[in-house]
């Protein structure tokens, strides 16, 4: 008798385990879930033409619901995320099974492997990918998801590979021809960038990555200022302006100072240092760099419009009105340069009206006191008193 009612008593068992999981299922649904999660995945075609008439999109959908459900589980319970993740791909990757084998097919574990980048567990999203990429090769998003998480790990060889695989099945996909324009760069490979890049610019000249393209281009081509003739100084620079596009300004300065070492004399080198001193709030070295940026191209307007920036960052912190008064001479110097570098035009009127506010009590509203400070930047100066209302 034992041996009879122990098999029905686990059956009875994993029926009650699938109910309250999957509320709006047949309870041989239930029980077939917990078939197809006791099989290897190898097996699951002989499942599924075993029982196909109870594979319906109810069926799919209740998966995708309990996958939902562990997902949410995670969230709330950091502790234990890894394993409620772990627990969602199993259904994700079930659901999507099924709704393949219904011709409606669906991206769970994709959904899953987003879920783990947007939670830092990025090896993890990289192994959930690399799976889903395997059995859909030409999955443009999977691929270039992959290829992402891929260049935040620092793994540019892998990155560049599965750029390649993008470009495949798209030949002329802007993200991909850029990324990997980038990796050349890296690779100091500097004329297939210059050609990725072209490549992009000429086939997609709207697109957000054909600007960034484009600068690049400009650089390489001496429309940004004289270039240098050492082309390692020239990689520290462009290294330095992607460290610092990314917020890693420490990095950036690094390598902005790496290619004045090689040539002292480039003042777009000199002109981007002092940018990235800017946003390190280290104010004063920012304009004794941009003064040599200025001495070393005066018809540059870009670095008049910075030192400009560099100034009223300055007054925001003194609230000395002298550096304000500064500040828009820099940036009416930057349209002398060049009457159509927009960025300065619109500086330049928001801080004229500013300058006037502070003048001019008549055009307040109301009284307004100054603006609190901003956090103080690196300085040898003690802050001004300021001005008193």
């Amino acid at each position: 008798m034992k041996k009879i009612y122990s098999p029905v008593i686990f059956l009875f068992f994993l029926i009650l385990v699938s109910i309250p999981a999957f509320a709006d299922i047949t309870v041989k649904q239930g029980i077939l879930v917990d078939k197809f999660l006791a099989y290897p995945q190898t097996d699951w075609d002989t499942v599924y033409k075993e029982n196909k008439d109870l594979v319906d999109d109810n069926l799919v959908k209740a998966v995708r619901d309990r996958m939902n459900q562990l997902v949410e589980k995670g969230k709330e319970d950091k502790d234990k995320f890894d394993a409620y993740m772990a627990q969602a791909f199993v259904y994700g990757n079930l659901a999507d099974y099924m709704a393949k084998k219904r011709g409606k097919p669906e991206q769970n574990r994709f959904y899953l492997a987003q879920v783990n980048e947007s939670y830092g567990r990025i090896s993890r999203a990289i192994e959930i990918a690399n799976l889903v990429a395997l059995q859909e090769p030409k999955n443009l998003d999977v691929l270039t998801f992959l290829a992402r998480q891929f260049q935040r790990m620092r793994m540019p060889t892998q990155a560049m590979e599965t750029y390649q695989s993008v470009l495949k099945v798209d030949k002329y996909n802007p993200e991909a021809l850029f990324k990997v324009g980038l990796i050349y760069l890296d690779l100091i490979q500097l004329d297939k960038a210059l050609s990725n890049f072209k490549t992009l610019v000429k086939v997609h000249p709207q697109d957000k990555y054909a600007q960034q393209a484009q600068k690049y281009i400009d650089l390489y081509e001496g429309k940004m200022g004289e270039m240098p003739k050492n082309r390692l100084a020239l990689q520290h620079f462009i290294m330095g302006e992607r460290l610092s596009n990314n917020g890693r300004y420490d990095e950036a300065a690094e390598e902005y100072k790496l290619a004045l070492d090689m040539e002292p004399g480039f003042a777009k080198a000199y002109t981007y240092l002092g940018e990235t001193l800017m946003k390190m709030k280290k104010l004063d070295a920012a304009v004794e760099v941009l003064d040599k940026a200025i001495a070393l191209s005066p018809k540059d307007p870009e670095c008049y419009h910075f030192m400009g920036l560099a100034l009223e960052k300055q007054y925001n912190y003194k609230f000395d009105i002298e550096l304000l008064k500064k500040a828009i001479g820099f940036y009416e110097k930057a349209l002398e340069a060049n009457p159509k570098y927009t960025p300065a035009m619109g500086e330049l009127e928001r801080a004229k009206d500013r300058m006037k506010y502070i003048q001019d009590p008549s055009s307040r509203v109301s009284p307004t006191p100054n603006p609190t400070p901003e956090s103080p930047p690196e300085t040898d100066l003690q802050p001004g008193t300021g001005e008193t209302n």
